[in-house]
């Protein structure tokens, strides 16, 4: 390349991107080339093939790099609308990502985030398993509703389960909620369109720390779960298997010197032995009480406002006659076993009953005179 580094020029979003398109977003190949280097720019010009070469035995760098103008592909991002590309020497970059000991040199990020606003909120970290039961996405479901008046932003990961939940409890109790995802912007599965589309339009947004276009792999699920734990002072795992991304994320917050808190649950219950797990190392702390969380994200004990609004649990439940029953639910009247049958689809008694009894366990409904109502 006949260009040379020009000291003096702030060109490092040009060139982290541009890296970032060689590497595949590689945060060891870029923690070396900035350590070497000092400069991603300086970098790019005065990398020799051998140094290139010894980075990776995966990735052909020395190809890759030969085949990109940074200038061009940036000017290329440039006509992306929507997207905006934060460094990690920007003052706009999340004050509590940067603490991480390997922070994301760059986030591309779409959606409304302000970081004045940002800086006066304090983020929550929720996680948890793909496959949730009825009592994980209640639980999930009541913890955020109880912040819905205090100074909370709701971060996760935009995965199936217990993260789309969390998302969604966040945009129906109008609090602001930021999806951090696994793949560049533009690669989205069409199931969570619609979810991305509510979040952007609600105050929140996506980010991410691979260029538009990123394919998803397997392997960026883990790097993504250090940005959701580095976002946030803490990390609650609602529901989680001894083996999952949520146990990661938790463990990464706990060494990086956050907080965790875990829901507690039966111990033969194999969707919840994540928890469990993190419990008994002394990763998580035991959630005992709503208030224990609000205490834990240092907020005052009275919220902003008095909570006047009543609202049924968000309707997301793993069992659909769970799901069919609640919408017919009312705080203020109630209704009977009978009644249900000629609203609804379900139409043996039994099924009627026994959902109502799931119901009233999980503490969603109440036993009025042989009828039924939600419980405020």
């Amino acid at each position: 390349m006949s260009a040379t580094y020009t000291p003096g020029m702030n060109n490092t979003a040009i060139y982290i991107h541009a890296w970032n398109l060689v590497t595949s977003t590689s945060n060891r190949i870029l923690s070396v080339i900035y350590e070497t280097f000092g400069s991603f720019e300086r970098a790019w010009y005065e990398i020799t093939p051998s140094q290139l070469a010894q980075l990776s035995k995966r990735i052909d760098l020395i190809a890759r790099k030969q085949k990109i103008s940074p200038q061009k592909e940036w000017e290329q991002f440039q006509k992306i609308q929507n997207i905006r590309f934060i460094t990690y020497d920007n003052p706009d970059y999340p004050s509590q990502l940067a603490q991480l000991s390997n922070y994301p040199f760059g986030l591309y990020i779409r959606g409304n985030y302000d970081p004045h606003t940002a800086e006066k909120r304090t983020n929550l970290s929720v996680v948890g398993t793909r496959q949730p039961s009825p009592y994980g996405v209640v639980q999930t479901q009541k913890i955020i509703q109880h912040l819905r008046w205090y100074p909370v932003t709701i971060v996760s990961g935009l995965a199936d389960g217990i993260d789309s939940i969390a998302h969604e409890t966040a945009l129906m109790e109008n609090l602001p909620t930021w999806a951090v995802i696994g793949h560049g912007h533009h690669t989205l599965r069409e199931s969570k369109h619609d979810l991305a589309r509510a979040i952007i339009e609600n105050n929140g947004c996506i980010m991410s720390e691979y260029p538009p276009g990123t394919p998803a792999e397997k392997f960026r699920f883990p790097e993504r779960n250090r940005i959701i734990a580095g976002l946030s002072p803490v990390t609650l795992v609602t529901e989680a298997p001894e083996k999952s991304g949520a146990n990661i994320t938790a463990k990464i917050a706990r060494d990086e010197n956050r907080e965790v808190f875990a829901l507690c649950a039966d111990i033969d219950r194999l969707d919840c032995q994540g928890n469990l797990q993190l419990i008994e190392l002394h990763i998580a702390t035991t959630l005992t009480s709503y208030q224990a969380l609000i205490h834990g994200l240092n907020l005052n004990d009275q919220p902003e406002q008095p909570d006047t609004k009543q609202q049924l649990p968000l309707q997301h439940f793993t069992n659909e006659n769970m799901n069919i029953v609640m919408r017919e639910m009312s705080y203020k009247t109630s209704t009977s076993a009978t009644e249900l049958i000629e609203k609804t689809s379900i139409k043996d008694i039994s099924e009627i009953l026994q959902t109502l009894s799931l119901l009233e366990i999980e503490g969603l409904i109440e036993a009025v005179g042989g009828e039924y109502r939600a419980r405020a």
